[in-house]
């Protein structure tokens, strides 16, 4: 189910170029009817974000540099998405990663 999401997700962003803008655990259905076993379904559909094709493929990026422990690549798209000075924590943000591990990598 996990996997499912996150793919779910992932398409929504970077092919049709669109943000749910409440993902909670309360606005996910899983129905035990479907293709894997079970299909999934997004409620609460007030909020949309459209997202504009430079912002996915920086997006995109994004993702590739803290992935690849790229802190300059990080770094200048944070810049891009004008985070400034807190640039240096998009890895801790957006990964998980501790403080300690940040540290060391980046």
């Amino acid at each position: 189910v996990a996997k499912s999401l996150i793919e779910l997700f992932a398409e929504m962003i970077f092919v049709h170029g669109y943000i749910h803008g409440d993902p909670h655990p309360g606005n996910v259905l899983v129905s035990p009817e479907g293709h894997n076993g079970f299909s999934l379904v997004l409620l609460d559909h007030a909020v949309y974000r459209e997202l504009d094709e430079e912002f996915r493929k920086d997006f995109c990026q994004l993702w590739e540099a803290l992935i690849l422990k790229d802190s300059k690549k990080t770094m200048w798209l944070g810049e891009r998405f004008g985070a400034g000075k807190y640039s240096r924590y998009l890895p801790i943000i957006f990964t998980g990663t501790t403080i300690e591990r940040f540290l060391l990598n980046f």
